[in-house]
């Protein structure tokens, strides 16, 4: 059978279902890196190596591009 969908409701909800995915992408994209680096840290001090922040695998800005990230999936989360 046929599921009854309003067509008028449609288009908003795939907005909000677009928003929805690229939330969870960006944060999942951060969480990958942030894992990445974690576990690269924790590799370095079992082999009791020093490591520079430009020697992580994954760049995830400074303190100031973390905040912004932040500041916009909040501005997301928001929206949605």
């Amino acid at each position: 059978p046929i599921f009854p969908v309003e067509h008028q409701l449609f288009s908003v909800l795939k907005k909000r279902l677009n928003l929805a995915k690229r939330i969870d992408t960006e944060e999942h994209r951060f969480n990958k890196k942030k894992r990445q680096n974690e576990w690269f840290e924790k590799a370095a001090r079992e082999m009791d190596m020093l490591i520079d922040d430009e020697e992580l695998m994954s760049d995830l800005g400074d303190s100031f591009e973390q905040s912004g990230r932040k500041q916009e999936l909040r501005q997301l989360r928001t929206d949605l």
